[in-house]
């Protein structure tokens, strides 16, 4: 497997909120993974020392948790061990945004690294679906006027729930009152998650929610997926690293993939690659969903949890806009 552009680093699983949505959230969390640190320093160096590391390869670093900033030191390493090997890499750290501050916000400026915070709205929907105060609120608020201030790049990552698509209008004028670079949105995908927002036609509201995404495109949306390898044969791809998308490096230091095969948990790269080499024949495709998926992913790639009746129908929507993004884009 040749040129990863993309590098994932999971610096915890932990997070300082509970947002209803979120597989990481006190409620939701199933995976339950040991930090070790001083492990995910040397996977990371092994993994630059190994065949994947190519001339084009891992030239992204998303930084993520969780909530990574509850470990803010270990960011520092990895951006350092990093920076070894990609000096002109991207980094990007994604992030609540609670617990930014100057220091952190004047780090990101200092190393170029741009800050993805997640961003679901105004307070009135944000506090439905988040544990979150008016305080804590009124704090991110001025942490993202502290980012304009020192004009480092960020962007928002919003998930759209049937109240984000209620108050539409309100919603995203809000959003672009804060001056993002972008506007990336995430969909409620499976049924779990779309049982606690009361959605009982899951059709309805996947072509509501891309309606928005057709009617809000933002020229740099959808930036980090567009790389020739993602879109095949008029076929969007389902999983980052079987399109040769990405590679994940978990809290624990172990190797997984950033999509449908995440529930892996691979001690060497050799084991994840060989385990995704015998089992890729089980991926879903637009004409022939496969239920046993299920068994392979937890929350990655935008496939996860997702019953047979329900790949079917949300591959088939995520392909067509897909595919429009990418023809009109002409990549």
């Amino acid at each position: 497997m040749q040129n990863i552009p993309l590098l994932f680093v999971q610096i915890t699983p932990e997070c300082n909120m509970d947002c209803s949505y979120c597989p990481f959230s006190y409620k939701n969390l199933t995976t339950k993974r040991e930090k070790d640190f001083n492990l995910q320093q040397k996977t990371i160096e092994s993994l630059f020392a190994s065949p994947l590391f190519t001339d084009s390869s891992f030239y992204d670093l998303i930084i993520y948790g969780g909530e990574a900033l509850i470990y803010f030191e270990q960011i520092q390493k990895v951006v350092v061990t990093y920076k070894k090997y990609r000096k002109n890499g991207v980094i990007t750290l994604c992030t609540n945004g609670i617990l930014l501050d100057e220091k952190i916000t004047k780090y990101c400026k200092e190393n170029k690294i741009h800050v993805a915070i997640n961003m679901d709205g105004n307070f009135d929907v944000v506090k439905s679906i988040k544990s979150i105060t008016e305080p804590e609120w009124n704090k991110l608020l001025n942490n993202i006027k502290f980012l304009q201030k020192e004009r480092t790049d960020f962007d928002f990552s919003t998930t759209i729930t049937p109240q984000f698509i209620d108050t539409y209008e309100t919603n995203i004028k809000f959003l672009e009152s804060l001056s993002p670079r972008m506007i990336g949105f995430n969909f409620l995908r499976d049924k779990e998650a779309q049982a606690k927002f009361g959605i009982t036609n899951a059709e309805e509201y996947l072509k509501k929610a891309l309606h928005i995404v057709y009617a809000y495109n933002s020229p740099v949306n959808f930036a980090r997926i567009k790389k020739e390898t993602a879109f095949k044969n008029e076929t969007q791809l389902p999983d980052c690293i079987c399109s040769g998308l990405g590679m994940t490096i978990l809290s624990n230091g172990k190797y997984t993939t950033c999509g449908i095969f995440s529930s892996q948990e691979a001690e060497s790269i050799d084991e994840l690659l060989k385990f995704i080499d015998e089992n890729k024949h089980k991926l879903f495709s637009l004409n022939e969903p496969n239920k046993e998926i299920r068994k392979l992913s937890t929350y990655g790639g935008g496939c996860a949890k997702l019953a047979e009746e329900d790949n079917h129908l949300f591959s088939s929507l995520n392909a067509s806009i897909s595919q429009n993004q990418f023809i009109h884009e002409k990549l």
